[in-house]
Formats: C-alpha cells, structure tokens, sequence
C-alpha cells in the first residue's frame, strides 16, 4: 500500500492551499482547497482506481516504479 507522501502535504501547504486529512485508514485522503469554493481531493492510487476520470485528464507519476511501467495511460 502507498500513501501520499508527507512531503508532498507539507509543499501544498507552503504554497498557500489548505490541506485538511479527510480519513484515517492507511492510504488517508487529503482535502485540498483553493480558491474561493474549488477544492479536490489527494490520495495515492493506481491509475485505474475507479475514483479517477476515463478521459480528459492530467496524470502526474511519481515514482520509480511508474518510470519503467506506466508509460502510457489511456484517456489522459
């Protein structure tokens, strides 16, 4: 299992968003708020999780892993 990096949260927050964790389980979700009412939600996930959008999408890959084996990724 992954979990959204620490380090991650802590750059979010030093750039002005606020970042609130939103669960407790081992893979937390991490509310994100911008603007006046814009918001999204940060959690690691597979990129065929079934919370992520089929198209018209950004993917940011991260790790190591997803150098050698997630080269492409349909309807980003």
């Amino acid at each position: 299992m992954t979990a959204l990096h620490p380090n991650s949260v802590t750059a979010l927050k030093s750039m002005g968003f606020e970042v609130s964790t939103t669960t407790s389980e081992a893979n937390p979700k991490h509310g994100v708020k911008f603007g006046k009412q814009k918001s999204t939600t940060c959690f690691s996930k597979v990129y065929d999780d079934y919370e992520n959008p089929y198209k018209d999408f950004l993917v940011i890959m991260t790790c190591s892993h997803a150098d050698e084996n997630c080269p492409f990724i349909p309807g980003a």
